[in-house]
């Protein structure tokens, strides 16, 4: 039989406690911040200091547990009836259990399910991050799960379910973020209807829920409500790009000396500027020919950009891919050379700085050192290299052009290129064609037609054959019919009504014919069997149906 308590804790008194002994008892007594004076038990420590015994304001139960453990635990309740109707629950379901009613499985899920869910949240995330997932993403789950736990209003783990779930989704797809801003579209809303997903379904993995509550929640039509289209560059904006990303440093340096003519700079301010413009056109060259995502491009080092071997290429790190396989990403001929000058001017230029400063000269890179100095900013780098270069960043059916639009590009030029789907597949790394083709391919209306402009043409007819098609044309013709006896076609050649008869058949080709001896009549009806050489009338041409499949056909065999 279980029983009800409020447990005492001790504390240590405030600075200013008066000590009041009371008929052999020791009381705190002291006045807070808001004027209200508390009194106490007051023991004494083995420290000497004197703690205060405070007394909780819950009640809390202890019982019994299946397995003869004693349990203590709180009922949540402050008054005495509830809390004993509580105790008494517990001892139901220790009972239910203790007589094979409920087994430990139910019993721990029960208790999760009472548990507060920002708890379980913090577990999830805990286990992400111990399997391996980059912190962007552990940080992105765990924004997207506070905010469905606020949004959906619950705070237990017993309090998720699918209504409530799809009501909030259904909320954000209507209601702006922020005062007069846009909403979320169905890219963004399948990213937080994932986050949840995956965490229930951790849920079930771990023994805390028997049965995801979101297993039938569907993901929205992106296609449909696609908010940030982008579109691959042309041939003549990627040189433009590359030309003008290399010419806009020093251009707008320069220009920083409005009213007085051009600024006149040093020529080590003018060669710094320079490079910075051939390295941020370097990079652009490299997304746009190796099909690497920013955030990948910026895990390369020197050590992983091999030049020496052939085919050239960059190893990949499994760390630093978005899938977590690594790849070994091929580079072209004219990229490999662009690469190699740049890192020997990266060398060099360290060189010039390690001498200028008296410190020893370094004859090689380090292997780690990042291969790009990319700029933190360098989404708003890229649009104001697209205004530089006279690019519109959205053209006239809303397509935008970004960075990760070098990688559609690069997907693009591949579909021109005539490689084969696999291996454009292989070469983007993505786990399914669909995606290489129908996502990050953009071929247009003059891609289309230069492919049907491939198909071969027909052959001209012979002057032999065209005078055989005009002879055949004068020549009385025998229509023919196929039956089905048994199972075997027969093929019946049934003379024309006006045709001449065979005796006559060559002398009547070189004659001249009547205009309406000749007519092609088409298929003509089968005689019955008992009357195999009676003439039969024409029927005309008539369409195919599944119904005449099987006694009538146009192809002789």
């Amino acid at each position: 039989m279980g029983h009800i308590f409020k447990p005492k804790k001790a504390r240590r008194v405030p600075e200013g406690t008066e000590i009041i002994a009371v008929r052999g008892k020791h009381f705190a007594e002291w006045t807070d911040s808001e004027g209200k004076t508390t009194r106490e038990v007051a023991k004494l420590g083995r420290d000497g200091k004197w703690r205060s015994t405070q007394q909780c304001g819950t009640y809390f139960a202890r019982y019994k547990a299946a397995d003869g453990r004693s349990v203590t635990r709180t009922t949540g309740c402050k008054t005495m009836d509830a809390a004993r109707q509580v105790l008494a629950d517990f001892e139901r379901k220790v009972e239910r259990e203790r007589v094979g009613a409920m087994t430990p499985r139910e019993r721990k899920m029960v208790e999760h399910g009472n548990r507060a869910l920002p708890g379980h949240i913090d577990d999830y995330i805990g286990a992400l991050a111990a399997r391996g997932a980059t912190q962007a993403h552990v940080d992105n789950v765990k924004r997207f799960l506070d905010f469905m736990t606020k949004g959906c209003g619950w705070t237990a783990l017993k309090d998720v379910n699918r209504a409530d779930f799809e009501k909030w989704i259904g909320r954000l797809r209507v209601e702006p973020r922020c005062e007069g801003g846009p909403t979320l579209g169905a890219r963004s809303l399948n990213a937080r209807i994932a986050a949840a997903k995956a965490f229930c379904n951790w849920l079930a993995q771990v023994d805390r829920i028997s049965v995801t509550p979101l297993s039938g929640v569907r993901p929205l039509n992106e296609k449909a409500d696609r908010r940030h289209e982008r579109r691959a560059f042309t041939p003549a904006e990627l040189s433009a790009l590359f030309d003008g990303a290399a010419r806009r440093p020093l251009a707008d340096r320069l220009e920083k000396n409005r009213g007085h003519g051009q600024a006149k700079l040093k020529k080590s301010t003018r060669s710094t500027l320079e490079s910075l413009g051939m390295e941020r056109a370097l990079i652009y060259r490299t997304l746009a020919f190796t099909g690497l995502r920013f955030g990948e491009l910026k895990s390369i080092t020197v050590g992983q950009v091999k030049l020496d071997v052939k085919p050239a290429h960059i190893e990949l790190q499994a760390r630093d891919e978005k899938a977590r396989r690594g790849a070994l990403i091929p580079l072209r001929d004219d990229l490999a050379g662009l690469l190699r000058r740049h890192m020997t001017e990266k060398l060099s230029a360290l060189q010039r700085a390690a001498q200028a400063v008296g410190k020893p000269i370094p004859i090689a890179l380090d292997v780690k050192t990042p291969l790009f100095d990319i700029p933190g900013k360098m989404n708003r780098i890229f649009d104001r290299d697209l205004t530089f270069a006279e690019i519109d960043k959205t053209d006239v059916h809303g397509h935008v052009l970004d960075i990760h639009s070098l990688r559609h590009t690069y997907a693009t030029m591949l579909a021109k290129a005539g490689v084969p789907l696999q291996q454009a597949q292989q070469l983007m790394r993505h786990s399914d064609p669909k995606l290489t083709a129908g996502v990050y391919t953009h071929l247009g209306v003059l891609d289309g037609a230069a492919a049907v402009a491939r198909i071969p043409g027909l052959p001209p007819v012979e002057p032999e054959k065209r005078a055989q098609v005009a002879h055949a044309e004068t020549s009385p013709v025998a229509t023919t019919a196929v039956t089905t006896v048994g199972s075997s076609n027969r093929v019946h050649f049934l003379p024309n009504r006006d045709a001449a008869t065979p005796e006559h058949s060559n002398a009547s080709a070189k004659k001249q014919t009547p205009a309406n001896a000749n007519v092609y009549r088409g298929f003509q009806r089968m005689p019955s069997r008992d009357n195999e050489n009676k003439m039969v009338g024409g029927a005309g041409l008539e369409p195919a149906t599944p119904c005449m499949s099987s006694k009538y056909s146009n192809h002789l065999s």
